[in-house]
Formats: structure tokens, C-alpha cells, sequence
């Protein structure tokens, strides 16, 4: 890359400070606890600066709770529309009675609780708001709400003259809905939404202060909020918002920034105790929007998940705040011994609290006791239909519509408040002025007349990186130069790196992996990668967009080392790191000359993800904002993404650089309607030989098949629609594998549409059942089965899908499209042999699924599944061919991968029938150890909470042939058993 001596010597003596620096290997590990102490240290003095100034502070904190409403995802606050409660049982006490209620926070927003109205005292009476911490309370498969673990606050609150209503939370409730998308779920794109369960429950909080104050026996001005642990967050949240409000006790519910990032906490918690944190607040700021109302502070003195010192530092940092508003004696702090727990001595501190700020009465508290089983205090017996608590994850946060423009001003006007809005909201906490960053030369080789240096640079303090670069030993350092930028997750090996070298003397080759990847990847686990990235997101970025700022600086740092000369600067990336290097591109100054972008994700519910990007636009408007200046090559899936660009094209006055796809500028080519994929896959496999496609006719003639390239995405009767894995076109096939359509996926449900009505064939009803087949295998390893359950009456879908060609989640993502397509079944069955058991299991854990699970799904049986992993898969994971053969689904089948680990459990009624030799024998397979079907052990089958467990002897491959097996099916789908009442079973 750097051949000319002036380069080389303004390189060199730019190093020189940092040479002995430059040859200590890089620790990434330090530079990262470094990197998130300084950060920390940035947000304590911005928070300290806040806080301090008496004017400032009184004049800004309405802006504060804005701000805040707005990172829970409250801005625009949502509609109030009616309460609709609802007692649903009542329990009678000497002193007081217990009211089980219902009422919606928002339409099928439903909050369980338990409403605790004393009696014999004056009216109107104080009330508490006590919203519940994590208390797990099920008893066979029932859910009473947490609720029920926190009954004793409630009762002490009516029995002491107050009234109280105690809530349950979206997750341990009634209803089973999730706080840790992000903690262990992998939906990062709660960031990218502006989405948090926190969000939810301080929503539900201030409804139920507006139920609170529908009561008669309420007086509306005497209102406090307390919670303990997960409550004491949500306490927090209500109280800074809703000034209503007037007194405050949230115990073991807050601690400092430090203690999260730095000392580790923010291990323990999940997601409902954050913010989603743009602004970059540290805790205290929290805190003091309670101020000048009545807050008392309270924790214990060994509880390990919220330290005694952040504690006292939130403490003292409200302190000041209520000290702006000569309010001193409304704050307060009580610490008791012990660790974090629910014990007497909180709770005494915290109803004498109340007792002093809303009854103005300084009696000494006794403690308080639970009474009731949890049956007592349930509110639903059958949950409702209609309810969006358990997935108010998927709506709670709209995000941004595509704008419909009509003009070039409106376009224009657009992508400068969009860019500000990406400036303020999503990339807010970069570094306030680029570093200049300079290259230090680590390594210089000269291989077969190619020079390879290694170099390092800082992207910012304490994010030092690594960048290869590969050049000709022969370039002319005077002629113009063409440097292609790769943004890669890995650095190439042995095998791949001829894929990088440049094809001419005045080409340039840089390898750049931004922070985290390659090797500049933290150690760790999975699990500590992911409480990484959390950390990110609490400081007020997000590892992406960090990672956007890095490809900014290293695209800085090559157009600063080639200022002198002529060049040409493309940026070429795959996957999620396309995205990133598009955003880079968005927010430089001097964008690149040319971005090559392959296998783009289509929208950030994939990834990459960004603070809040998705309430301000997603990657098709991202895609027309960068080709403003630059223009674009896309390799892989365009299908809808780029629809927004060809509507801006329409308009007059508008100019866009071009966007190509395959080639071809999509500005003056129709999509590829005419291509035929099956003739696709019987084309050369050798790299450089040309493909020649023909559109060929619809003949009545079978395809050519290609079961290992082609996923059902969608039935109707005898009729299906498949879709290629590598083009993403669609074909329309009926039960003779004969092709009626090709194309677009939109023109053969058209063509569906028109069999339909030329045979007059009449909507699906009733029940179905869907077979998913195992790697390698096809549904036609389902046709016995299939043919005797529509001997039963069932309309069965044996759907094929290119195992070897996808990722477990991949095809769960399909299965969702053909459940999608089978409109008017009301019940569907899920059927799956060996690995098709696993995609199953991968489906339950989709966004919305849980919602479709109730409603929809009937009963799963697994039939030779490797719920624990399958040890053959272990041993040919050694051997090459295996991963050839296998694929990626291959790989994940591997009892070391815990991609089997992390799959959800099926939430409806599911059996288990596995092939065994014999309890007395060691199975069909010496390789592997106990009994088998000679691929899966009969250990592995098993998963918890299975409704019924059927074994016999058979071998893996027939399982789902044997009649048996297909008897248990049938058995199974009636009756949730494999076999019927005075049936003797053949289990072995």
C-alpha cells in the first residue's frame, strides 16, 4: 500500500513516539475495561454537571422527564383509552377485602392484580401502588402472578388503613410475557425499536394510578409507588414520571453506572431495569425527577446486585437536587443487613415512610404476612383471546413508516431532519471530534510480489485496531490507485485469501474488522459477549454503532494517508457489516467513491442494530439516503428493499446515483421476472464458468427438483410456493411437482389466486397438520404418514426446505411463512423427524409466536429429534466432507454448539417417540454410548415438560415410516398420548 519513500518517511516519523508502544501485542480484553471506565468517568461528570446547578437544574427538569418518557419508549405517550376493569373474585377479611381485578392499560393490554380495600376506616384513604418484583409463582403449569409472592405488603397496606393495589409485571404474571429479549433472547432489535419492558411497566403503573383515582374510596392527592427489586426499577420509573405521585419508596431498585459497567451488575439484571439509554444518563438522573416529593431510598447493605456504595452514590447525587429545592427533609435513606431480599426490616422502613408523608403519622410498623394460596388471588382462569400482553414486545414501540414524498423539496427536507435525527438519537455518543489517527506498521512481508503489512490504529482511546492491506510490490506510487476497503468479520486464511488480492499493480487491498470481530475479539463466552453488547447499550451507544464509527475512521485514515493522490476509494461488505459501512458512508463528510454491499438484512428487525434507529427510518430509506452521493452495488436478496428508491426516482427534481443489483442498474431494468431458478441448479459448479438462463415454459412436466435448494414458504390445498435459497425467486408447483408459475413471490399467489377461482376450489377449514423432514431427507420421507392422517380427516403439509443450505432459525422463519399461508384452519399440528423437530422448537422462540402458539397450534411430535445434540454429529464434524455435505444446520446439530441449548420449549402439548434397541443393550451404534437409534441416543430425545414418551425398536431413518410411529402420531393428535386407554404400549 505505502511503496513511495515520501509515504513511508511522513509514516514512520508519525510513529516514532509509538514504536515501543506498537510492538507490545494488543490486549483487547484491557482496552475494553479501559474503553467502558472511561466512558463511564464521561457520564459521571455529565450527570454531576446536571445535577449541580440549581438553576439549571429546576429549568430543565420537565425537559429531563421528556427525555426520559422518550427512552422508555413513551413519546408519544400512549393513548388512555378506557380502563374497562373488571372483579373477577372477591375474599372477605374482618378488616379489609381482596378484590382479584383486571383492567387493560392499553386495548388487550391486560394487567392481573389484586386490589386490597380496608375496611372501617375514614374515606377517602391513602393508596400504594405496589408494582411487583421477579417472583416466580406456578404450580402445575400455572402462572398466579408475582402478585402472590408480594401478598403481604398489600395486606399489611389494608390492614393499616391504606388502600393498595398491587400489579403483576408483563413477565411472571398471569400472563407470560418476556423481559429478557436482549439478557438471553437475542432480540437486539428491542435497541433498534426503542423498545423496553421497562417501558411497559411504568405504562401499566400510571394507568393504574388512573384506576386508583377512579375509586371512591381513594384520595386522589395521597398516592405513593413502591416495588422491591424489579418493583423498586419500575417504582422508579413511575414516580419520575407520573408527579401524581406523592411519595416514593423503591427498594433495591437502583444503583450507579459504575456498578453496571464496570463492577459487573448489569450481569444480573434483565432488560425491565433499564432505559433505553440515548441520552447517556448515569442513575442519579433518575432519582432527582421525584424531586421535591417525598423519596426514601432504601437497600441492604450486602445485596450483590445493587452494591452498598452505587447506592450511596445515587444517594448523595439526589441529595443535591433536593437540596435546589430546600426539600431536604423529603429524602431519605434507610439501610438494613442482610443481602437482596425481602426482609422485615425494609418493609418496616418503608411503611413507616408512607405512614409520615401520606397519613402524617409517626407509629412504629409491625411486619407483614402472607394469608392466601396462590389460588386465591388469581384473576383469569382462562386467559383471553385478544390479549397482546405476553407480546406487547412486537407493538409497544411503533416504528417509522416510509414517508410518502411528492416532491424533490420534501425528499430533501426529509433526509436532513432524518440525518439529524440519526445524529441526536442513534449515533449521539460518538466521540465529539474525530481523532486523526495514524497507522502503525506492525508486520511487512513480500510474498510472490505481493507486499502484506499488517498495521494498527486507534479508532478512538482505547479501541485500538488492526487493518490489513495486500498491494502489488510493483505499483507505481505515482499513478492514480484504486483501494477497495473490505469491512470483513473475519480476516482471511490460507483458503480464502486469494478472494482479496488486487488484480492490478495499481489496485489496493485493505482488510478491515471492526471492534469485537476477528482479531480484535474480546475472550469469552457467548453469554459474556452478549452482556458486552448490553453494556454498549447503557451507555448510550450500541456495539454496531461503534462499529459504524470505526469503518468512519479507518475510511478517514486511508483518504488522510492518500490525500496526495489520485484515488479511488470502495468500500466492499457482507452481511450486517454492509449495513454498518452503509451507515459509515451516511454520516461521513466526504463519502466514498463506490459501496459494494452483498447479503444485505433487509431491515434492522435483523440487524445491525442502532439506538431507536427503527422509530426514525430502516435500511431501504438508509439505501436511498446514501445513494445522494454515492453509488451502489448489491449482491444477494433485493426482493422490497429497494422499492422506496424507485419511488424517489419517480420524482422530478430528484437525482440519485445509481443502485445496481446483479449488474444491472435497477433504475432502466425490470426485476428478473423471466428467470427460471430450477434451471440454476443444474449449472456448472466450477467458480468461473458462465451461466446461461433461458426462460423456459410452463410445460405439464415435472421440475427438475432440487429439494436442497428450494424452501416451501407457502400451501393451498394440493398447491404450494416455493422459494430458491440463493435468488430468491418463487415457483407455484402442485401435488405432480408440475410448475404453473416462476418469478416474484406476489406473481404466484396471483396465479394461485386465479386456479382458485377457475377450479372453484373452496377455503381450507379444520384441522392440519405440518411434516418437517430431517438434514438430507425430503417430504417424501413423510408420504406413509401423510397418507394415513388424511385417511383420518386432517389436511396434511409435508413441507420441504434445504436443510443443508440453512440455518436451524432459517427454516423456523419459513415454517412461520406456510403457518402464515394456512388461512382458515383453525387448528395446525406440528410434525418433525430428527432435525425438522429442532426447527419446530426453533419456531416457538420467534417474535409473536407465543400469541400464534395459543391461538393456532394444536400439538408437536418429535420423532428421533436431538434435543441435546447428536453425538455422530460430533464425530464427522472432524472430517471436512461433513461440513461440505452439512451445511451450517450440520454443524448446529453438534452437542458442543448451543444453538440446540438455547431453543425454547414448545408451549403447547408435544411427545416424544424415539428409536431404541433396547433398554438391556447399548443401543444400534457402538460409537456413540447408551441406547440409540444409531444416529440420536434415546437420552437425547427426551426434553422437559414432554407430555408423553414412546420408544421402540427401530433405526433413525425409518422412524417416521414405521407404523408404529405413525399409529403414536395419530394417537398423539387426539388424545395427547401415544396410546389409547386399555392400549398396551410397546415401549421398550
Amino acid at each position: 500500500m505505502i511503496t513511495s519513500p515520501r509515504i513511508l518517511t511522513w509514516m514512520i516519523a508519525l510513529c516514532l513516539p509509538s514504536t515501543l508502544y506498537a510492538a507490545e501485542p494488543i490486549d483487547h480484553d484491557a482496552a475494553l475495561e479501559a474503553y467502558f471506565d472511561h466512558q463511564t468517568s464521561q457520564i459521571e461528570l455529565e450527570t454531576i454537571a446536571r445535577l449541580e446547578s440549581d438553576v439549571q437544574y429546576k429549568d430543565e427538569q420537565e425537559t429531563y422527564r421528556k427525555q426520559l418518557a422518550s427512552m422508555l419508549g413513551l413519546s408519544p405517550m400512549p393513548e388512555r383509552t378506557p380502563l374497562k376493569p373488571v372483579v373477577t373474585g372477591e375474599i372477605e377479611e374482618e378488616t379489609f377485602t381482596v378484590k382479584n381485578l383486571q383492567f387493560q392499560a392499553s386495548p388487550g393490554l391486560y394487567v392481573t392484580a389484586n386490589l386490597y380495600l380496608p375496611k372501617n376506616t375514614e374515606k377517602p384513604a391513602p393508596a400504594i401502588l405496589y408494582v411487583c418484583g421477579h417472583s416466580n409463582n406456578k404450580k402445575d403449569g400455572i402462572s398466579y402472578g408475582n402478585k402472590v409472592g408480594y401478598q403481604h405488603h398489600g395486606i399489611w397496606y389494608a390492614q393499616n388503613g391504606y388502600v393498595c393495589l398491587m400489579i403483576d409485571t408483563i413477565q411472571l404474571g398471569e400472563f407470560q410475557g418476556i423481559h429478557h429479549g436482549t439478557y438471553s433472547k437475542g432480540m437486539w432489535w428491542w435497541n433498534a425499536r426503542g423498545y423496553t419492558p421497562a417501558g411497559v411497566e411504568a405504562w401499566n403503573g400510571i394507568r393504574s394510578i388512573d384506576y386508583l383515582q377512579s375509586l371512591p374510596e381513594v384520595d386522589p392527592e395521597r398516592i405513593g409507588v413502591t416495588g422491591r427489586s424489579g418493583g423498586g426499577a419500575y417504582s422508579w420509573w413511575i414516580a419520575a414520571l407520573d408527579k401524581r405521585i406523592k411519595a416514593a419508596v423503591p427498594v433495591a431498585g437502583i444503583t450507579s453506572m459504575r456498578n453496571h459497567i464496570v463492577d459487573d451488575c448489569i450481569e444480573g439484571h434483565c432488560d425491565c431495569m433499564f432505559q433505553v439509554n440515548s441520552e447517556a444518563w448515569d442513575f442519579p438522573m433518575i432519582s432527582a425527577l421525584v424531586a421535591p416529593r417525598a423519596l426514601l431510598i432504601t437497600n441492604t447493605d450486602k445485596d450483590s446486585i445493587f452494591p452498598l456504595d452505587g447506592v450511596m452514590d445515587v444517594y448523595w447525587k439526589t441529595k443535591m437536587v433536593y437540596e435546589h429545592f430546600g426539600a431536604e427533609k423529603n429524602l431519605g435513606i434507610a439501610i438494613a443487613e442482610g443481602p437482596h431480599k425481602d426482609t422485615q426490616r425494609l418493609q418496616v422502613n418503608e411503611f413507616e415512610w408512607f405512614d409520615r408523608h401520606l397519613k402524617h403519622s409517626d407509629e412504629q410498623a409491625q411486619p407483614a404476612e402472607k394469608l392466601y394460596e396462590p389460588e386465591q388471588l388469581r384473576v383469569f382462569h382462562e386467559l383471553p383471546a385478544d390479549e397482546i400482553t405476553s407480546t406487547i414486545h412486537d407493538s409497544f414501540v411503533p416504528m417509522a413508516e416510509p414517508p410518502e414524498l411528492t416532491t424533490a423539496k420534501e425528499w430533501q427536507e426529509y433526509a436532513r431532519n432524518t440525518h439529524e435525527q440519526l445524529s441526536t438519537n442513534s449515533f449521539a455518543h460518538w466521540p465529539v471530534t474525530p481523532t486523526k489517527p495514524i497507522f502503525i506498521d506492525l508486520k511487512s512481508t513480500v510474498t510472490n510480489l505481493i507486499r502484506e503489512l499488517t498495521l494498527r490504529f486507534d479508532s478512538q482511546t482505547h479501541v485500538p485496531l488492526t487493518l490489513s492491506v495486500l498491494e502489488s510490490a510493483s505499483r507505481n506510487p505515482t499513478d492514480p490507485v484504486t483501494v477497495t476497503l473490505h469491512i470483513v468479520d473475519e480476516e482471511p486464511n490460507k483458503e480464502n485469501r486469494k478472494e482479496f488480492l488486487p488484480d492490478s499493480p495499481q489496485e489496493i487491498s485493505m482488510i478491515f474488522t471492526p471492534r469485537g470481530l476477528g482479531s480484535n475479539q474480546w475472550s469469552g463466552d457467548e453469554k459474556k459477549q452478549n452482556h458486552i453488547r448490553r453494556r454498549f447499550a447503557l451507555i448510550g451507544q450500541s456495539l454496531d454503532s461503534m462499529r459504524v464509527w470505526d469503518i468512519m475512521a479507518a475510511i478517514r485514515l486511508v483518504r488522510q494517508t492518500f490525500q496526495d493522490q489520485d484515488v479511488e476509494l470502495i468500500v466492499d461488505a457482507s452481511g450486517n457489516q454492509a449495513i454498518n459501512a452503509l451507515y459509515a458512508n451516511l454520516m461521513l463528510d466526504h463519502p466514498v467513491d463506490q459501496l459494494v454491499l452483498k447479503d444485505i438484512p433487509t431491515s434492522h428487525m435483523q440487524g445491525p442494530t442502532y439506538l431507536n434507529v427503527l422509530r426514525i427510518l430502516d435500511i431501504p430509506q438508509a439505501l436511498a439516503l446514501a445513494a445522494q452521493n454515492t453509488p451502489i452495488n448489491l449482491d444477494g436478496e433485493v426482493a422490497g428493499v429497494l422499492d422506496f428508491y424507485k419511488q424517489l426516482q419517480k420524482l422530478e427534481g430528484v437525482s440519485l446515483k445509481p443502485i445496481q443489483t446483479s449488474d444491472q442498474d435497477v433504475t432502466s431494468v425490470n426485476e428478473l421476472d423471466s428467470v427460471d431458478i430450477c434451471q440454476i441448479e443444474n449449472a456448472s459448479d466450477e467458480p468461473d464458468s458462465p451461466l446461461t438462463i433461458e426462460e423456459p415454459e410452463n410445460l405439464d412436466m415435472k421440475t427438475f427438483g432440487g429439494s436442497q435448494f428450494w424452501s416451501d414458504i407457502h400451501f393451498f390445498r394440493d398447491f404450494r410456493i416455493q422459494q430458491n435459497v440463493f435468488t430468491q425467486h418463487c415457483r407455484l408447483l402442485d401435488n405432480r411437482n408440475v410448475r404453473y408459475e416462476y418469478g416474484e413471490f406476489d406473481a404466484c399467489v396471483a396465479k394461485l389466486e386465479e386456479i382458485r377461482v377457475e377450479q372453484e376450489l373452496k377455503p381450507m377449514s379444520g384441522e392440519a397438520v405440518i411434516l418437517l423432514h430431517g438434514i438430507l431427507r425430503s417430504a417424501s420421507s413423510f408420504t406413509p404418514l401423510k397418507k394415513s392422517l388424511e385417511e383420518q380427516g386432517y389436511m396434511v403439509f409435508a413441507a420441504n426446505y434445504p436443510s443443508t443450505k440453512i440455518t436451524i432459525e432459517q427454516a423456523a422463519a419459513d415454517l412461520q411463512k406456510i403457518i402464515d399461508s394456512l388461512e382458515g384452519v383453525e387448528t395446525i399440528h406440528l410434525v418433525g423427524h430428527s432435525m425438522g423437530g429442532l426447527v419446530i422448537r426453533a419456531w416457538f422462540g420467534l417474535p409473536g409466536s407465543e400469541s400464534i402458539a395459543q391461538q393456532l397450534i394444536g400439538k408437536v411430535v418429535m420423532l428421533g429429534t436431538p434435543n441435546h445434540g447428536a453425538e455422530m454429529a460430533d464425530f464427522f464434524d472432524k472430517f471436512p466432507p461433513f461440513h461440505w455435505l452439512m451445511g451450517k444446520a450440520g454443524s448446529q446439530l453438534r452437542t458442543m454448539d448451543e444453538t440446540i441449548d438455547k431453543l425454547p420449549i414448545p408451549t403447547v402439548p408435544f411427545g416424544v417417540i424415539a428409536g431404541a434397541r433396547g433398554s438391556n443393550s447399548n443401543g444400534y451404534n457402538p460409537m456413540i454410548p447408551g441406547d440409540d437409534d444409531g444416529t440420536v441416543t434415546v437420552a437425547s430425545t427426551n426434553l422437559e415438560g414432554m407430555t408423553d414418551f414412546y420408544s421402540f425398536p427401530c433405526l433413525h431413518l425409518y422412524l417416521m415410516r414405521d407404523k408404529r410411529a405413525i399409529t403414536a402420531i395419530e394417537n398423539f393428535l387426539k388424545t395427547e398420548s401415544f396410546t389409547l386407554e386399555n392400549e398396551t404400549p410397546t415401549n421398550t
